[in-house]
């Protein structure tokens, strides 16, 4: 086969599988997460109801409360909207508090509430879980040859990102 076949066929694939799972696919964090707490209607409706960038973001108010929606916005790299329907979702699930401070009335501040703790500490055991899987995984490579991996998809990345160019023309 080719070189271009093989690539077609085998790492192409692949790698949209990758970032399709990574991109949008919460089903597997959810599942861990209803096994890790206790498996009650009441989690499974937040599960069943939160997407990947809410599970980010209640880790991010975890690790940075109290935390404000500017803050949220640049540390997680999406849009205000985005960012304020997510913790709309989170404070109606009970899981993130909003209030305001005393020196700054104007701003929103977001904490984690008790129930929110419960969740974001499971979400840190199964990122702890995953870490420890691909150091595993990482182990059977040299660094040289990760080197050549992540050069080979950046370049996938930037032939993606740059303009096409029809040299018939």
């Amino acid at each position: 086969m080719d070189k271009i076949n093989y690539f077609k066929q085998v790492i192409e694939p692949t790698l949209l599988q990758v970032a399709t799972t990574t991109a949008s696919n919460s089903s597997f964090e959810q599942e861990w997460l209803l096994k890790r707490l206790n498996t009650t209607p009441e989690w499974q409706k937040v599960l069943n109801n939160l997407p990947l960038l809410s599970l980010h973001t209640l880790a991010d108010i975890g690790k940075n409360q109290p935390v404000n929606g500017t803050e949220l916005t640049a540390h997680l790299q999406v849009s205000k909207g985005a960012i304020s329907k997510t913790v709309t979702k989170l404070i109606k699930f009970e899981l993130v508090d909003k209030f305001k401070r005393t020196d700054n009335r104007k701003e929103v501040y977001y904490s984690l509430t008790e129930k929110g703790q419960q969740l974001n500490y499971a979400h840190q055991q199964l990122h702890q879980q995953l870490d420890q899987q691909m150091q595993q995984l990482l182990a059977n490579y040299q660094p040289n040859q990760l080197e050549l991996f992540a050069h080979f998809v950046q370049q996938i990345q930037d032939l993606h990102n740059a303009p096409i160019v029809d040299e018939n023309l």
